[in-house]
């Protein structure tokens, strides 16, 4: 049976970066700079991973996983593969993660891949779909499972409710958490003209667990979550409004693409650890 979802009950993990294997050894070498570190759990499976990534990381700063090809929102399919899931419950045994992530999106149909996430369409059957998705894939890896919102370019028609509804009734109806992607929100409400802020305070305090920092830019008109830049100033002033408002349990930034050196990550990791740390003196106070 899966657990009853208790954000208190999480472990406060403070900052830390998305594992990227182009930069393994300098990451290794800087271990002590990063409170914790998340991995795509799909790079574990891929087995590139360097030799020593156990030895050198699990067990010297806590690791979280994330993953990016459940397809939650796969209509065609009741039910998440369980040899996925045998899969995804070994290695996070494995990586000692507190838990576990998934995007609320569907990436396949009929077999298909899109290799892409893609949005899902926002109306109360789907809720109630893909929340037994995600009760059955909690209670098969065993810990509690966190949620993302993606990035969307376009709507599925039909929808019944907005975006910040439809999240939160799908994270409240699977009884999950949030990973909440600031830099996604941004794209969504520039590119569809939503308010961000009045959409980070619909959102339940208690079901934030996590934040997703990292930059984009914009292309002929259009807000792309590129992972390929620096956070933009909108992007950190949305973060520490959700820190205040959200108390996240753990920050992580991720950079995929156009990777900098090691010293500008961390740089960039101190700026986000401070803006945390002055949110968490805030709410204390």
């Amino acid at each position: 049976m899966q657990p009853k979802f208790d954000k208190a009950r999480l472990p406060m993990l403070g900052v830390g970066l998305s594992f990227r294997t182009e930069i393994a050894q300098e990451i290794v070498e800087q271990i002590d700079s990063f409170d914790f570190l998340e991995l795509i759990v799909e790079t574990a499976f891929a087995g590139i991973l360097p030799d020593d990534f156990y030895e050198q990381v699990v067990g010297r700063v806590p690791v979280t996983a994330h993953g990016v090809s459940a397809s939650l929102g796969s209509l065609d399919e009741a039910r998440i593969d369980d040899g996925h899931l045998e899969r995804v419950k070994a290695e996070l045994a494995r990586l000692r993660c507190p838990w576990f992530s998934e995007h609320l999106a569907f990436t396949k149909a009929q077999q298909v891949d899109a290799g892409q996430l893609l949005p899902l369409q926002r109306s109360q059957a789907t809720v109630d779909f893909v929340a037994q998705k995600i009760r059955h894939m909690a209670e098969a890896v065993g810990i509690p499972v966190l949620i993302e919102n993606i990035a969307y370019y376009f709507n599925i028609p039909g929808a019944e409710m907005d975006e910040a509804e439809f999240l939160t009734r799908v994270i409240e109806a699977a009884d999950c958490g949030l990973l909440l992607d600031i830099n996604n929100l941004y794209a969504n409400c520039l590119n569809h003209g939503l308010d961000p802020m009045a959409f980070i305070d619909s959102l339940p305090a208690d079901r934030v667990v996590e934040i997703h920092l990292a930059g984009g830019e914009e292309i002929e008109d259009v807000y792309i979550d590129t992972h390929g830049h620096a956070v933009n100033q909108a992007v950190f002033d949305l973060f520490a409004y959700a820190c205040r408002t959200k108390a996240p349990k753990a920050v992580v930034l991720e950079r995929e693409k156009n990777i900098p050196s090691i010293d500008e990550l961390i740089e960039e990791i101190q700026a986000i650890k401070s803006v945390w740390q002055q949110s968490r003196m805030a709410i204390t106070a």
